[in-house]
């Protein structure tokens, strides 16, 4: 297995340096990676042509609104497959997040990427998103509910106002699926996540517009090399939602150098003495042994 070799001590990497060591190991992956990718987009492109196959020609819709119209007499024919194939490709998305979040941490630790690690933390993943989603969404809700008593003004400038602490929270918890598979439990990952990201909002800001950047240059172009094969065309939405997944295992690769970065900074942070450069990592052959995320060895092969 190949690992995400740094010129320098990870706690030291500039941008420059992590997204050109997260695309030499990208590269060297890519037999990994591009298995789910052709996946999503193969489980995109059926779906969408599921659904265009069955939307109504478009010269048998009403163009203006009738009082009393049913919406569903037009949507409903289709709704269903439309739905269960939102859901395909969503879980289908998800899966293939869990591989990119394996392969990223087996670049840092030297492990194997194995199905049954991926599958057991994976799920632990999901039951964090899970936890994250609801938390945000209660939160903006309740926030929404007592603004209501002063009017929908007031709703907008409490919502408004909730923004920035709201992307303070979700950066600071940014690292809680890499560190779940960096060997924490559901509740552990969200103290190292947080332990981890104290003092580098900025910084970590920065390298998610530099990535955020990159993919939105990459999925443009994707879009306007497939703009021939037309809107709604099955083939397009294959290569575009395609394209997307491989930038996303990209950026995932590029999180974890981040990570790395932080966390190696929290450890020399810390009192407890760090591992000298190059100790190997405790099991290479088993990803379930890892031990505290906060205080792993570097990489086996250390940085060049």
């Amino acid at each position: 297995m190949p690992t995400i070799l740094l010129a320098s001590d990870p706690a030291a990497v500039t941008v420059g340096e992590g997204l050109s060591a997260a695309a030499r190991y990208w590269r060297a992956t890519i037999d990994l990676w591009s298995v789910p990718v052709a996946l999503v987009g193969a489980v995109m492109a059926i779906t969408t042509w599921l659904v265009a196959s069955l939307v109504p020609d478009p010269g048998t819709l009403p163009t203006t609104y009738v009082p009393g119209m049913d919406p569903m007499t037009v949507i409903g024919p289709f709704l269903p497959q439309f739905l269960v194939g939102t859901f395909v490709t969503g879980a289908a998305s998800m899966v293939a997040g869990w591989v990119y979040l394996a392969i990223a941490i087996a670049g840092l630790r030297g492990y194997r990427v194995m199905p049954g690690w991926i599958v057991r933390r994976g799920l632990r993943t999901f039951l964090a998103d899970l936890a994250l989603t609801v938390g945000f969404g209660a939160a903006f809700a309740i926030l929404a509910v007592v603004s209501l008593a002063g009017g929908p003004g007031l709703v907008l400038v409490a919502l408004a106002t909730a923004l920035v602490p709201a992307v303070y929270v979700a950066v600071r918890l940014i690292f809680w699926s890499l560190a779940i598979f960096d060997g924490a439990g559901i509740a552990q990952g969200l103290g190292a996540t947080w332990q981890i990201s104290r003092g580098g909002v900025a910084r970590m800001l920065g390298w998610g517009l530099a990535v955020a950047t990159l993919g939105l240059l990459v999925n443009v172009v994707a879009s306007v090399a497939t703009l021939p094969l037309g809107d709604g065309n099955p083939v397009r939405a294959g290569i575009t939602s395609a394209v997307a997944e491989a930038f996303t295992a990209y950026s995932t690769i590029a999180l974890a150098v981040i990570y790395e970065s932080q966390r190696r900074r929290s450890v020399l942070r810390s009192p407890v003495p760090v591992p000298p450069v190059g100790t190997p990592a405790a099991s290479p052959e088993d990803p379930s042994t890892m031990p505290d995320p906060l205080d792993p060895p570097p990489p086996p092969a250390g940085w060049s």
